[in-house]
C-alpha cells in the first residue's frame, strides 16, 4: 500500500478498461435473463466478490488485476442503472397516473450525496482506529496499512453486498411486469 501516487495510473486504468469491456458483455447476458433489476443484483455481488480481495493485496499488479474485475461490474452496474430506474419510474406513474419524475430524482440524488458522506466516514473511521498519520506518508504502522485495506477492500465488499440485498429484499419489478407497465404507459399515453 506504500506506492507512489503515480503507481495509481495503471490500476485506474486496468479498471476503466474492465467498465469498458464490461458493457458489451452484461449487454448479451442481460438479454437473456431479461431483468434490469437482477442485473443490477448480479453486478454488486461481482463487485463486492472483486472488492474483497484487494484487502490483500500489496502490489500495483495484484490491484491492477482485482480493480479490472472491478470495473467489469461497475461497468455493468452503471448500464443497468438507469433502465432498473426507469422500471421504478413506470411503475410508480402507472400507480399515481401522473409523471412526476422529480420526486424520484431527488431522493436518488439524496442517496447519492449519502454515499459521498459516507466514505468520508469510513475513511475517517478506518484511519483512526488504526492509527494512520498523515504527516509521514509512506511510512504507516502495519495497523494503519491495515486499515488502508480495510476502507478499500472489505468496506465496499460489505457496501455492494448490502446494496444487493436491498434489491432482492425490496421484490423488485420483474421483466414481464415492467414490459407490462411500458404498454400501459403507451396505451395511456403518459
Amino acid at each position: 500500500l506504500d506506492m507512489p501516487a503515480k503507481a495509481s495510473t495503471p490500476i485506474l486504468a486496468a479498471m476503466l478498461v474492465g467498465a469498458l469491456i464490461s458493457v458489451a458483455v452484461w449487454s448479451r447476458i442481460a438479454k437473456k435473463l431479461d431483468n434490469n433489476f437482477l442485473m443490477l443484483v448480479i453486478t454488486n455481488f461481482f463487485m463486492a466478490a472483486a472488492s474483497f480481495p484487494m484487502l490483500f493485496c500489496r502490489t500495483q499488479m495484484s490491484f491492477a488485476v482485482f480493480m479490472f474485475l472491478w470495473g467489469l461490474g461497475f461497468g455493468g452496474c452503471w448500464t443497468f442503472i438507469a433502465p432498473a430506474m426507469a422500471d421504478v419510474v413506470d411503475s410508480i406513474v402507472l400507480k399515481e397516473r401522473r409523471r412526476n419524475e422529480g420526486v424520484i430524482m431527488g431522493v436518488r440524488a439524496f442517496f447519492m450525496r449519502l454515499s459521498y458522506a459516507s466514505q468520508g466516514i469510513v475513511f475517517w473511521l478506518c484511519h483512526t482506529l488504526t492509527g494512520y498519520d498523515s504527516s509521514v506518508p509512506g511510512q504507516q504502522s502495519e495497523l494503519a496499512q491495515w486499515g488502508i485495506a480495510a476502507h478499500i477492500g472489505l468496506v465496499p465488499s460489505l457496501f455492494f453486498i448490502s446494496a444487493a440485498l436491498l434489491l432482492l429484499l425490496t421484490r423488485p419489478i420483474p421483466a414481464d411486469k415492467a414490459r407490462a407497465n411500458r404498454a400501459a404507459l403507451k396505451e395511456l399515453g403518459l
